[in-house]
């Protein structure tokens, strides 16, 4: 059933910028910051616009617009990309939002870093990337965020033959291994060109000494 107090709230409003007393009043009345505060300390915050039609389930899509427009004016929510929303009143550190963003951007896709971001982490390219690249099982695309560029590369392989190369680094999202990002790289006809060899030969060395001298129980 539609909110009795969003009727009155959206009606008295003009179709002039509406003042920050009436945003309040407005968002006071979906309970907007007691719910995202609730979601924050699930560590919940970044949103679609489908996740904010069940937050406000029983409003119409209007008035949801309505809610969402305003809560961005007054800073409750920010807009990095079209459709997606993150809770600036966040308690948490802000230090991977970007890979929150990612992930919510390809919610239902399985997504990892890798290619050029990967192997930069590896310190097995030249250079750092300006972009953030990710491969996915979603859809392509490139996006562009007050955290960062994102960058979406399809992949068509199963989810579960990547799971063996694919390492949790304590990020919203995992990174490719060094083996299974060069296989990105050149399996999507990327320049491969800044990619050191010698860097990989001894990191390769490396983890097999450690593989070597680790303890057999």
């Amino acid at each position: 059933m539609h909110n009795p107090n969003e009727k009155s709230s959206i009606n008295t409003m003009s179709e002039a910028q509406p003042s920050k007393e009436r945003i309040s009043s407005l968002l006071k009345g979906a309970d907007v910051a007691r719910r995202l505060k609730d979601l924050d300390k699930k560590g919940i915050r970044v949103f679609t616009t489908s996740d904010f039609r069940k937050i406000l389930h029983g409003y119409h899509e209007k008035s949801i617009a309505r809610i969402l427009q305003d809560a961005q004016s007054i800073n409750i929510l920010s807009c990095p990309s079209r459709g997606i929303f993150v809770n600036e009143m966040t308690d948490r550190p802000r230090t991977h939002l970007l890979y929150e963003v990612a992930r919510t951007m390809r919610r239902g896709s399985y997504t990892y870093l890798s290619l050029e971001s990967a192997l930069s982490e590896y310190g097995v390219i030249s250079q750092v990337p300006f972009n953030h690249t990710f491969m996915t099982t979603g859809r392509k695309g490139l996006f562009k965020t007050p955290y960062g560029v994102i960058e979406f590369t399809h992949t068509s392989r199963d989810p579960l033959s990547l799971v063996r190369d694919l390492v949790d680094n304590d990020r919203p999202l995992p990174i490719a291994t060094m083996q299974r990002a060069i296989s990105d790289l050149r399996r999507t006809n990327r320049n491969t060109h800044l990619i050191q060899e010698d860097e990989i030969e001894r990191i390769l060395r490396q983890q097999e000494e450690e593989a070597e001298d680790a303890p057999v129980f």
